[in-house]
C-alpha cells in the first residue's frame, strides 16, 4: 500500500487498488513542519504524497493475467487481460470425401484459457468489469488432406462449476482447408463486432489480418462471462465436419485479450486509512478535526471518497461523524486538481477528543472508502504511468484544549 507518514498519524493514498506496501515518510522530504492557525483551527501545513502510480498499484508480476502491453502510437504501457491455452490433435477422415461430411473425427476436441492469475483487486466481489469488445484469438496449425469446419462453443468455469456458455453463430466462419501449417497457419478471432483494420494496431502482430467469427447472439456473450470473472474459460470444438481422406495433425493456440479503458469499468473498489489518533494526541482535548487535501492526477475516472471513523482494531466506530461539503461522500475527477475538507464531529454532544482517549472501542483514524467508477473521457487507454496524489494536505484539530492530569 502507497502510505505517506503525515502530521498525526499516517495519511494513506492508493488510488484503483494497491497491493504494495511502499512508504513515502513526508518528514524526509523537507517539509516545514511548523504549526499554523486559521480561525479556529490548528492546522499542521502543506505536504504531498509521492505520486502514486498504477504500475505499482496493480502490483502486475510476470505469469499474470493482467499484462501492461506497448501502444503502438505512444509507446506508453497500457493494461490488458490476458489468458491463453493449446490444443493438439489429430483429425481423420475414415472415408475420402469431396464433400463436407460428419464423419470426421478429431482426438481432443477442448482446451481451457486459464484466468486465475490475476491480482486480487480482480477477485474482489465488489470489483465488476464490463469490457467493451473482449476477444479470443485463434492460430489453426495443419497440413494438407483433411480439412475441417467446426462451431466453437465457450464456458466459464468458477470454482469448479460450468456456468455461462457462448457458441459461435456460423459454421462456416471457422473453416480451416488447405496446407495451413507453419507461416501458412490461418488466424481467427471471436469478438461480439467485427474490428476495423485501424482499430487492430494494437493487436498482437500475428493476428492483425485474422478473420472474425461472430458469435450467437441468443446465447451469453463474451461480455457476460468476463463479467463474473470466471476462473478459466472452456474451449471446445462442437458439430465440426470434414472433408478429404486421412489423418492430419492439429495444434490449435487460443489467446484471450482484453485491453482494458476506463468505459470498461463498473467500478473497482478499495479503502485507505489514516491511524494512530491515540498515541498522538493523548492529553489534547478538541471539539472536532479536519482534514484538507487536493486530489490530483490524470485517471479518467471519477472517484467517489467516503471517509468513515475506526477504532484501534479497524472497525468502523459510529461515534465520530464525517462529512464533505455536509454529505457522507465526495465525487470527484480523478484527472482534475480538486480540494476536500473532511468534518469530524462527536455526536452525543461529546468532543472528538473523548472518543480518542478512553480505553477502549476508542477513535484511532480515519478510512477512506473510494470507489473508481465512471469515465471522465470515455475510449480513453488506462496507461500504467497514470498517477493520482494528495497535495497540499492539512489535518486540524477544532477548539485545542490541553489535559494535565
Amino acid at each position: 500500500m502507497k502510505k505517506a507518514v503525515y502530521a498525526l498519524g499516517l495519511f494513506a493514498l492508493t488510488t484503483v487498488t494497491s497491493c504494495t506496501d511502499n512508504t513515502y515518510d513526508l518528514s524526509k522530504d523537507n517539509v516545514d513542519w511548523s504549526m499554523q492557525t486559521s480561525g479556529d483551527v490548528l492546522w499542521l501545513p502543506d505536504g504531498s504524497t509521492a505520486n502514486a502510480m498504477l504500475k505499482d498499484l496493480f502490483s502486475v508480476s510476470e505469469g499474470q493475467n493482467l499484462k501492461f502491453i506497448k501502444d503502438p502510437e505512444t509507446g506508453r504501457d497500457f493494461y490488458c487481460m490476458q489468458g491463453d491455452g493449446e490444443q493438439d490433435a489429430t483429425v481423420t477422415m475414415p472415408t475420402a470425401t469431396a464433400t463436407w461430411s460428419g464423419a470426421v473425427t478429431i482426438d481432443e476436441t477442448s482446451t481451457t484459457v486459464d484466468l486465475s492469475n490475476i491480482p486480487g483487486f480482480l477477485r474482489n466481489e465488489k470489483t465488476c468489469f464490463d469490457i467493451e469488445n473482449p476477444i479470443i484469438f485463434i492460430k489453426v496449425d495443419k497440413s494438407a488432406g483433411v480439412d475441417f469446419k467446426s462451431f466453437i462453443a465457450l464456458t466459464n468455469v468458477k470454482d469448479g462449476s460450468e456456468t455461462l456458455k457462448a457458441i459461435t453463430r456460423n459454421i462456416e466462419e471457422f473453416k480451416v482447408e488447405g496446407d495451413c501449417s507453419g507461416e501458412n497457419a490461418r488466424t481467427f478471432y471471436i469478438a461480439a463486432e467485427e474490428v476495423d483494420d485501424e482499430d487492430r494496431v494494437e493487436w498482437p502482430e500475428e493476428y492483425r489480418e485474422a478473420t472474425w467469427v461472430g458469435l450467437d447472439d441468443s446465447k451469453s456473450t463474451l461480455q457476460d462471462m468476463l463479467r463474473e470473472m470466471p476462473d478459466e474459460f472452456k474451449i471446445e470444438l462442437e458439430n465440426y465436419q470434414g472433408k478429404g481422406s486421412g489423418t492430419v495433425d492439429l495444434n490449435v493456440e487460443y489467446l484471450f485479450y482484453a485491453p482494458m479503458r476506463p468505459d470498461n469499468l463498473f467500478r473497482l473498489n478499495d479503502d485507505d486509512r489514516a491511524d494512530g489518533f491515540k498515541s498522538d494526541l493523548k492529553d489534547v482535548l478538541f471539539e472536532g478535526m479536519a482534514v484538507q487535501a487536493d486530489v490530483v492526477g490524470d485517471l479518467p475516472l471519477t472517484v467517489r471518497l467516503e471517509p468513515v471513523a475506526i477504532n484501534e482494531n479497524g472497525e468502523v466506530l459510529n461515534d465520530v461523524k464525517l462529512t464533505i461539503d455536509g454529505k457522507s461522500f465526495v465525487e470527484v475527477p480523478g484527472d482534475d486538481r480538486t480540494t476536500i475538507l473532511v468534518r469530524l464531529t462527536a455526536t452525543g454532544g461529546k468532543r472528538v477528543s473523548d472518543f480518542v482517549n478512553r480505553d477502549q472501542n476508542y477513535f484511532d483514524g480515519i478510512r477512506f472508502d473510494f470507489t473508481v467508477k465512471d469515465p471522465t473521457n470515455p475510449g480513453a487507454k488506462i496507461f500504467s504511468d497514470m498517477k493520482v496524489r494528495l497535495e497540499h494536505m492539512k489535518m486540524g484539530v477544532i477548539g485545542v484544549g490541553y489535559d494535565g492530569n
